[in-house]
This record gives C-alpha cells, structure tokens and sequence, in this order.
C-alpha cells in the first residue's frame, strides 16, 4: 500500500477537503489477436481531482473468460490527457506494469495527481494470435473542492 503521507505535505492546498477511494477503468472486451495500439479511456469527473495510487489488471482468455493468463504477452502505453503526462513513455510488457496473475498490482512509489475532467487513457498490442479481455483499473483517491 502506498503511503500519501508527503503527498498530502506537497499538495497542503488538500488539507481539510472531503476525500474517498475511487476506482477508474479501463477495458479492452476483446483485445483482438495480433492488436496494435487498441485505445481504451476513462475520464476523472468533473466533481473531483484524482490521486492515482496504483493499477491493477488482470487478462483472460476471450473465449470462456475464466481462464486467466499467468503470463500476459500485451504490451501498454499508458497515459493522461492526450499524452501530456505519461505514466510509460514506451510501450511495456505487461507484467511490468501490472505484475502476474498471481500478484497483478503494483503501487506507484510517489501518486500521480489527475485534475478533474482529464481523461485518461492506455495503448494495448497483443501479439498473440488469439483475442484475449484485458482489464485496467486505476485506483486511488478523489479529493472534493
């Protein structure tokens, strides 16, 4: 879990507004086989920023949805708001981003701030040859003001 403690210190401007968990994603239901730069995008409300704290993903197989994939092969491009702030600058394998099947979090070591109303959004390429569902989903904090 990652600690806002010197979020909160660097961004004082916070201090005393109503905060709560919230959770944006992002879905490819199918990625196609052999897919390149498939978009998906989400939107942080216009009611709150948004503090992202970490991603969280998981790929499937397309065919019975059930089976999930130990090792995904896809490769991400993440980013905000038309790509003025990337969270990868290039395309990574997947698990570098999210982790395994079986651990498919990773905690950012400092948050990344996404002012209301920024979309957000993320490339995926599989080069497989068969489809597979992919889910992203960004987790964190929406701060009321």
């Amino acid at each position: 879990m990652i600690d806002l403690t010197q979020f909160w210190k660097d961004h004082p401007e916070y201090d005393g507004l109503y905060k709560e968990y919230a959770v944006y994603p992002l879905v490819w239901n199918p990625l196609a086989a052999n897919a390149v730069q498939q978009q998906s995008d989400t939107t942080v409300g216009m009611d709150a920023d948004f503090v992202a704290t970490n991603l969280y993903g998981t790929q499937t197989t397309a065919v019975t949805n059930a089976a999930f994939i130990a090792t995904p092969l896809i490769m991400g491009l993440i980013y905000t708001g038309a790509g003025t702030r990337n969270v990868t600058n290039v395309k990574v394998e997947w698990t570098s981003v999210v982790g395994t099947a079986g651990n498919p979090r990773v905690y950012w070591p400092y948050p990344i701030l996404i002012p209301k109303a920024t979309q957000f959004s993320a490339q995926m390429d599989n080069p497989q040859a068969v489809a597979s569902n992919v889910w992203l989903s960004i987790h964190g904090v929406k701060i009321f003001y």
